[in-house]
């Protein structure tokens, strides 16, 4: 429920004793136990410190009991002027046994004494009955004159509240990330991750080495990404609209975690870049290609992947294509930490900053997450179907 009737903090009816009611229902819960030992241990009431024993797990109650009994044993040899002078007149186990009477007194004390405080800071009664007198005081207007409503406070003391926790659910809710609006806004129903698109050779391969990406469970797939996004902080609609758009691109529309090409490319005597990004050795190319939704390519990555999960993906690569969980959470990684721009609003590789200045600009973020402008198109006509289901400005 958004809207809460209740009766305010600020309102409070004195009883005959001038004490609040539902205040004073507190007491048991605030100080009952403690003035229950204080009871027996000045005045010797076994009643109250039974009351309190009782209160106990069953298998302490002996126990307590024992030590508060000689506790009071202790107390009744004390001096009889003693508060007077306690740090004279008692000896070292005395004062720490005072000191621990002084802790239960302070305890009831303070409940009293904000009991006090609440009472003088109710003022709901005063002001509805203000209200009430200014009102008759100004009922007489002139004809034809334009009047507002006049302000009042209800004399009961309830009030409408509006649940904020609530307004936030109803707001999350309104753009949650599920299977229907997956299908809807992909525009893709039917089995997810396939292995389709790099040809049959890779189909085949993708079917007997990734059987637990193949065909995966739809709810388990968005349960995963939703985990992974709240984890990572990619929580308001626009971050989360362009992370959508990017990762259906880049996995080929939910089709794979792996790159199609066997990434002969980025072998270190091919391309100009691989050796400053780790790819030293031939081999390294094809054994650091692209793996996760936003695949993740170069060796250096793959450490840097490595000592934030906890896991030697350097070692087994492969573990990242085959574990739906580890695909998403180096999606999401990448897009806080390793994103492709660094200098502009300080962003540092940081996705959701450049998010945060220019909320449209998926050319921008496809730079951060592809370097470049690959399939762009593809890219803006996802981004704009989420924008349009989601009614974002």
């Amino acid at each position: 429920r958004m809207l809460i009737h209740y009766e305010s903090e600020w309102y409070g009816k004195l009883d005959s004793e001038d004490k609040l009611p539902k205040w004073e229902a507190l007491n048991s819960e605030m100080t009952e136990n403690a003035s229950n030992v204080l009871d027996y241990l000045n005045e010797g009431n076994e009643a109250k410190l039974d009351a309190y024993i009782n209160t106990l797990e069953t298998s302490k109650q002996q126990s307590v009991k024992k030590g508060i009994e000689a506790l009071r044993r202790k107390i009744e040899t004390f001096p009889k002027d003693y508060k007077s002078n306690p740090k004279q007149k008692l000896n070292q186990e005395q004062i720490k046994i005072y000191a621990q009477v002084q802790k239960l007194e302070q305890q009831v004390m303070v409940w009293e004494k904000t009991k006090e405080k609440i009472k003088k800071m109710l003022w709901w009664d005063d002001v509805a009955k203000g209200l009430a007198k200014l009102n008759q005081t100004n009922g007489t207007q002139p004809e034809n004159a334009k009047t507002t409503p006049p302000a009042t406070l209800s004399a009961d003391g309830k009030a409408w509240f509006i649940h904020p926790v609530q307004i936030i659910s109803i707001v999350n809710k309104k753009y949650q990330i599920t299977t229907d609006f997956l299908e809807k806004v992909m525009n893709k129903t039917g089995k997810w991750f396939n292995g389709k698109g790099g040809g049959k050779t890779f189909e085949e391969n993708f079917i007997l080495n990734y059987p637990d990406i193949y065909q995966i469970d739809k709810t388990l797939f968005v349960s995963l990404l939703n985990s992974s996004l709240k984890k990572f902080n990619i929580t308001t609609p626009y971050q989360k609209a362009h992370f959508l758009a990017q990762c259906f691109h880049e996995s080929a529309g939910f089709e794979s975690t792996l790159e199609f090409s066997s990434e002969i490319n980025y072998e270190p005597d091919v391309h100009k870049d691989a050796i400053k990004n780790g790819n030293t050795k031939k081999g390294d190319g094809p054994k650091y290609k692209g793996r996760g939704l936003i695949q993740l390519t170069w060796k250096n990555n793959y450490i840097k992947f490595s000592k934030y999960e906890g896991v030697d993906f350097v070692a087994n690569p492969d573990l990242i294509a085959q574990n739906m969980k580890y695909s998403i959470d180096v999606s999401c990684w990448f897009w806080r930490f390793n994103g492709g721009i660094y200098k502009k609003y300080n962003a540092n590789g940081d996705i959701n900053i450049l998010i945060d200045n220019e909320k449209d600009n998926v050319t921008l973020v496809t730079k951060a997450v592809n370097g470049g402008r690959n399939g762009l198109e593809h890219r803006i006509r996802i981004f704009n179907k989420i924008k349009e289901e989601w009614e974002l400005e």
